[in-house]
């Protein structure tokens, strides 16, 4: 009677190495993964008050590729916070916008008029800006709602109002472009904005 032998173990201690060392890349890759993930961008508006201090209202961006249109509307009394001490008008009047880390290939629209569905208008009467980013983490920032249009269509490069003179990381815009304007949304007149992000990121570079 013949007596089968084992098969030997094809798996050397070099292979068992090469397997763990394979599981172990694969655990912590979703923690890779999230570390590389872009930071939150934001969207915040400030109402400067009598006695020169602010007040600020902030909305979260969505996020690359998300392929979305979200709407924003600062001067409901459920969404912002207004001047308390303003015993005539206590709605939030936005007078001037900082927006970091957009995403890629997103439009803004900012306009004193919201539709009765609840839109930004750019008809005739209403005063309105259209924004677009071309390169991802673009940022737009602090200035004067007032001020956005002193630039023709093209990227904008102003200096945040809240850098201080001189400071050695001046904080400037870069990534947005003013598409177009109609009229000038007047400090404190800033009703509706419109924010919407495309499928994918587009290869912009400004």
């Amino acid at each position: 009677m013949t007596t089968l032998k084992p098969m030997p173990n094809s798996c050397t201690d070099h292979c068992g190495r090469f397997i763990a060392l394979t599981l172990l890349i694969g655990c912590l890759l979703p923690l890779g993964a999230q570390a590389a993930q872009d930071p939150q961008s934001v969207l915040t508006l400030y109402q400067t008050v009598e006695n020169g201090s602010e007040l600020s209202c902030s909305e979260t961006v969505p996020g690359p590729g998300t392929n979305t249109t979200a709407w924003f509307f600062p001067r409901d009394p459920e969404r912002c916070q207004g001047n308390e001490q303003d015993e005539e008008d206590k709605v939030f009047k936005p007078h001037s916008i900082r927006i970091r880390n957009a995403p890629a290939a997103a439009k803004f629209i900012l306009s004193d008029t919201k539709t009765n569905q609840h839109r930004c208008s750019q008809e005739q009467g209403s005063n309105w800006i259209e924004l677009e980013t071309t390169s991802p983490l673009a940022a737009l920032e602090k200035m004067g709602l007032d001020k956005i249009t002193d630039y023709p269509p093209g990227y904008i490069y102003n200096l945040g109002s809240d850098t201080a003179e001189g400071a050695p990381r001046a904080a400037r815009s870069k990534g947005f472009k003013l598409v177009a304007f109609q009229g000038v949304i007047d400090q404190g007149k800033l009703n509706c904005i419109e924010i919407t992000t495309s499928a994918g990121e587009s290869s912009g570079g400004k």
